[in-house]
């Protein structure tokens, strides 16, 4: 496909929209940025972009939104989230998308830009254990992927200060923990979660924003799914723990994720229990 027949519209809210921004420079593609955020959708793009979209389909082109919710009337999805009941789970990311249809390879960051976002830090460290690369470096390579995404969602110092304390109110991190939860002045979870890798197997944070994110086993995940529609999961979800963020409210979300969590460990008991007294 001639490339003057794509337009692309895309949000700049992460390090993987920045990377594919740069990717669709080089290449020389026509493109619209959206200044929304995370969670942003068709339905919430300016105007002047609207009209450019519907523009540009009279014309005949081809519109490719990435990673925008809603409908996009007509134009093609790339994304590999699911949002509520519009599942758009793909085992490619993004990134790796836009570059199969730009018929292009990725760079060595690309490919760990495109890991982070799929798998985060245990997507990258498998990326490099295949790739070879040394321990050391493989660590340099990804707290740059980590600080870059970081700096791409606007992180402030201010904010990275207040993850810092609220990490610390969480006590000795010495032996990993089954479930965290905690309260956060802001919404930029990473601030936590990078502070948090390998602490824990689900990790539950309120903001003061009104946002509340998940992060952990894809039994909760669809749980919150089912019992709170109208928010955003991803992650490795086929194969056992992801991500979901939602606005419902805060105190059921708690109450639900520490039932579910309670009940399988009362389960796990009483297995452990039963395989003792078969044992005797």
């Amino acid at each position: 496909m001639e490339k003057n027949n794509r337009l692309w519209v895309i949000p700049n809210n992460d390090l993987e929209a920045k990377t594919i921004l740069e990717m669709l420079g080089k290449n020389e593609e026509e493109y619209l940025v959206t200044g929304q955020a995370w969670g942003a959708s068709w339905e919430k793009l300016e105007e002047e972009l609207k009209e450019k979209v519907e523009e540009a389909k009279q014309n005949g082109k081809n519109v490719y939104g990435v990673e925008l919710q809603g409908d996009s009337n007509g134009a093609i999805n790339i994304d590999h989230h699911i949002y509520g009941e519009d599942d758009r789970s793909n085992p490619k990311s993004s990134i790796e998308q836009v570059a199969d249809i730009l018929g292009v390879e990725l760079t060595l960051d690309e490919q760990f830009v495109s890991a982070n976002d799929k798998g985060y830090i245990p997507a990258m460290q498998e990326l490099g254990a295949n790739l070879g690369i040394e321990e050391k470096d493989l660590q340099e390579i990804i707290a740059n992927i980590r600080m870059r995404d970081r700096e791409m969602q606007g992180v402030t110092p201010q904010q990275e200060a207040q993850a810092q304390e609220a990490v610390e109110k969480l006590g000795d991190l010495s032996e990993k923990r089954e479930y965290i939860a905690m309260d956060l002045p802001h919404s930029k979870t990473s601030t936590v979660t990078d502070r948090l890798f390998g602490k824990y197997d689900n990790l539950l944070i309120t903001s003061a924003d009104g946002e509340t994110n998940f992060y952990g086993k894809t039994e909760i995940i669809n749980m919150l799914n089912e019992k709170f529609p109208g928010g955003w999961s991803g992650g490795q979800l086929d194969q056992g723990s992801g991500f979901w963020g939602g606005y419902a409210n805060q105190d059921e979300i708690k109450a639900e994720v520490k039932k579910l969590i309670e009940a399988e460990r009362e389960t796990r008991q009483q297995i452990n229990t039963d395989e003792k007294e078969i044992g005797k």
